[in-house]
């Protein structure tokens, strides 16, 4: 009985290099979707308007006149970052904000808001500035120059608006934080600094 059950045994067979190598890629192929599954989620989460403003919210309070939606937010660790806008067709208003630990700039280079509005297709204008100047004024409880470009702006289907970018960066326990308002239309300016006195860190 017991030769009978031996001889039943399963056959041992060796695994060649080509099997070896079909497993591998077949691993790879795997773990690349699951990794475009990820980015995906990572990017519908990015553009999310309610997550958005979310983020933003977390790093500032704002008040933009006839209300605002979320653009761009990102929440990685200690890193932040986040677009709004107002709710007019084009915005007149854009609001970035970010958040970063001081040590991490060395290393890398600061997302602006120029590539963090190239995220999302529904901003879709292009600032142009034609003079530059420098103010100091008060961001988040400090007195920090703030730089203003004024200009125009484009929108697709749209003719150039007067624009003016108000830009300024505070530094506080460690952490960079980065606020820009881009404002547009005849009054751009005054928008802007609206915008600018309402603006309470977090």
């Amino acid at each position: 009985m017991k030769d009978q059950i031996s001889e039943k045994t399963i056959p041992q067979y060796s695994v060649s290099l080509w099997e070896i190598i079909l497993i591998l890629v077949g691993a790879i192929a795997l773990m690349g979707v699951g990794l475009i599954g990820l980015g995906m989620k990572m990017l519908n989460n990015m553009l999310n308007p309610m997550r958005a403003e979310e983020v933003a919210k977390n790093l500032v309070e704002y008040n933009i006149q006839g209300g605002s939606q979320g653009v761009v937010g990102v929440n990685v660790g200690a890193e932040k970052f986040a677009i709004v806008k107002s709710n007019t067709n084009p915005p007149d208003i854009l609001l970035f904000v970010s958040k970063v630990p001081s040590d991490r700039l060395k290393d890398e280079i600061p997302i602006t808001l120029a590539d963090a509005v190239a995220l999302e297709d529904t901003v879709s204008g292009k600032f142009t500035p034609n003079n530059t100047s420098t103010e100091n004024q008060v961001v988040c409880g400090q007195k920090v120059p703030v730089t203003i470009q004024s200009g125009e702006q484009t929108f697709e289907n749209h003719s150039p608006l007067p624009a003016i970018l108000y830009s300024a960066k505070t530094t506080e326990n460690d952490f960079e934080r980065t606020v820009n308002i881009l404002a547009t239309g005849k009054d751009a300016k005054d928008k802007a600094i609206k915008v600018m006195l309402s603006l309470e860190c977090k």
